[in-house]
C-alpha cells in the first residue's frame, strides 16, 4: 500500500542536520530518525510496535513504556517521551516536526477505538501493554473496566509487573490476558512472588488508589512480603504510598519499632529523605556506631522524637563516615563535591536537595559535580554498578532550582565525562576506609512474529 508523506505548513524559523520522517498508511505509522525506525501496526491490521536499528539486522518487537496519550485518550506531545524512543538525540526540533509528529500520531490513534483509548490511558506507561492485551483477547476490555470500578486495575497492574509481561512474546502476553481474567488471585499473586503472602498483597493493592507507580514500587512490595514482620506491617497501613513501601523495605530491622513507622506514615518528605539518608549511612557505619545509633533511635517514645532523632544523627554520622574520593580525572571546571559540607553548600548555593542525597554518595553508587562555567550546572555521574566497581558514566545535569540544563551543554557533559572516567573498585572489594575523627560543629523478548520493515518505503527528510 502506498506511503503517504504527510504534507503541512513548512516552518524555515529552526534549522537542525538530523534526518527525521513519519509515514502514515491503514496499516502502520513509521517513525524514523537517523537511521533508527518504530513501526507502529494498526488496531484494524496488526497492533503493535517493531523497532529497527540498522539496515540488515531483524526487526524486534518492543513496548512502548514511554506517555503518548493524556488521561482522556489523546495524543499528548511530550519531549520526553520523544527522548525515551530517541536517547541520542539531543537537538532542539523544528515546529515543523514537531508538527508531523502530531499529525501522524494523531492519525494512528484514531484507528483506536475511542472507548478502548478512554479505558486505559490513564495507566500511564502500562497503557501500550493493555492495549496490546485487549487488540489479542478482546473480553480483556470488559474485565479492565470492571477491575477499574473494584480496585482502580492495581491487581492488573502489579501481575503485568511481577511476570515481567513487557518481556513476553505476543503469545506469552496472550495467555497471560486470559490468566489475569480466570486465575484465583491469590494463588497468581503467591505464583510471581514465591511466598504465600497473596492475601496480604491483595489487600494492599485496594488501598492504593488510582495512583499507577513505577515497576520498581511492585516489586518492593513483593520484597517487604518476603519478611513477616514487615508483611504485617504494611497490610495494616490503611493508605500506604510510595515512601512507607520503600522505607519500610529498607529499614534495618533493628529500626522496625512503632515510632519509626510513624514517622514513614507521616508522608512528610523531607522526614523521609531523611531516614533514607540515615539508612543508607548506617550500612557503611562501623558496628559500634551502628549500635550507638540503633540503640538510640530505639528508645524515643514519638514520631516527633524519631524525626529529631533521625535528622540529628544524619547529620551526625556524615561526618564519621569517610567521603568516596573523587572518580574522574582532575578537570578545571568541574568541581568534584567532596564531602558532605560540599553537598550542602552546592545545595544552598543551587537551591536543590542534594544535601538530602549524602547516604547515596557514600553507598558507592552515584557523585556529584558542580560544573563551573557560563551555564553553572550540578552534575551527577552513576556507576555502572550501583556499589560501584564499573564504569562512571553522565547520570544528568540541572541548573539553579533544578531548571533543565541546555542540549549543549548536556552533550558536552556526556562527552567530557566519557573522557575523564575511570574504572573504580567496588566498596566490597577494598578494605574499609577509616574512620574519620568527629568534626566539631554548631548547633541524604522474545517474540513469535516477525514482522518485515523491507516492504515499506524508505524516505528522509531534512528538518527545516
Amino acid at each position: 500500500m502506498e506511503q503517504i508523506p504527510l504534507d503541512l505548513p513548512d516552518d524555515r524559523e529552526a534549522r537542525t542536520a538530523v534526518n527525521w520522517c513519519y509515514q502514515y498508511s491503514t496499516e502502520n505509522l513509521v517513525e524514523e530518525v537517523e537511521g533508527l525506525r518504530y513501526v507502529y501496526g494498526s488496531w484494524d491490521h496488526l497492533f503493535g510496535c517493531w523497532q529497527k536499528k540498522a539496515e540488515g539486522r531483524p526487526a524486534r518487537e518492543v513496548i512502548p513504556h514511554w506517555r503518548f496519550m493524556d488521561e482522556g485518550g489523546v495524543w499528548k506531545t511530550s519531549e520526553v517521551s520523544f527522548r525515551m524512543r530517541f536517547p541520542k538525540m539531543n537537538v532542539r526540533r523544528s515546529p515543523k516536526w514537531h508538527q508531523q509528529e502530531r499529525g501522524a500520531f494523531i492519525a494512528y490513534l484514531s484507528s483506536i477505538p475511542r472507548s478502548i483509548r478512554s479505558l486505559v490511558a490513564p495507566f500511564g506507561q502500562y497503557s501500550w501493554l493493555l492495549l496490546d492485551m485487549i487488540w489479542q483477547v478482546p473480553e480483556f476490555a470488559r474485565f479492565l473496566d470492571q477491575e477499574i470500578r473494584a480496585n482502580y486495575g492495581q491487581f492488573v497492574v502489579a501481575v503485568l509487573v511481577l511476570s515481567g509481561a513487557s518481556r513476553l512474546s505476543r503469545r506469552r502476553r496472550k495467555d497471560l490476558a486470559g490468566e489475569i481474567m480466570s486465575s484465583k488471585r491469590k494463588k497468581l499473586i503467591n505464583s510471581l512472588i514465591s511466598v504465600p503472602e497473596g492475601g496480604r498483597v491483595l489487600k494492599v493493592l485496594k488501598r492504593l488508589g488510582d495512583t499507577y507507580y513505577e515497576p520498581e514500587f511492585y516489586f518492593e512490595l513483593a520484597s517487604v512480603m518476603h519478611c513477616p514482620k514487615r508483611s504485617d506491617l504494611l497490610s495494616h497501613e490503611k493508605s500506604p504510598k510510595w515512601e512507607f513501601v520503600f522505607g519500610l523495605k529498607r529499614l534495618p530491622d533493628e529500626l522496625l519499632a512503632p515510632p519509626m513507622i510513624r514517622v514513614l506514615e507521616a508522608r512528610r518528605l523531607q522526614s523521609y529523605r531523611q531516614l533514607r539518608n540515615l539508612i543508607n549511612l548506617l550500612e557503611a557505619a562501623p558496628t559500634d556506631i551502628r549500635s550507638r545509633i540503633v540503640d538510640a533511635i530505639r528508645n524515643v517514645g514519638t514520631p516527633e522524637e524519631a524525626r529529631r532523632m533521625v535528622r540529628r544523627w544524619e547529620e551526625r554520622l556524615s561526618e564519621f563516615i569517610s567521603f568516596p574520593e573523587p572518580p574522574l580525572r582532575p578537570h578545571k571546571q568541574l568541581i568534584p563535591l567532596s564531602s558532605p559540607d560540599a553537598m550542602r553548600e552546592e545545595a544552598h548555593s543551587m537551591q536543590n536537595c542534594l544535601s538530602e542525597l549524602v547516604g547515596d554518595v557514600v553507598s558507592g553508587g552515584v557523585f556529584y559535580y558542580h560544573w563551573e562555567g557560563p551555564e553553572p550546572a550540578t552534575v551527577r555521574i552513576r556507576n555502572t554498578n550501583p556499589k560501584g566497581g564499573g564504569q562512571w558514566i553522565f547520570a544528568d545535569a540541572a541548573g539553579g532550582k533544578n531548571m533543565r540544563s541546555s542540549d549543549k551543554l548536556v552533550t558536552y557533559l556526556r562527552l567530557l565525562i566519557d573522557n575523564l572516567g575511570v574504572e573504580t573498585p567496588s566498596m566490597f572489594e577494598t578494605s574499609p576506609k577509616p574512620i574519620k575523627p568527629s568534626l566539631k560543629r554548631p548547633e541524604k523478548q522474545n517474540f513469535d512474529e516477525k514482522f518485515n520493515l523491507d516492504n515499506y518505503q524508505d524516505s528522509k527528510k531534512s528538518a527545516e
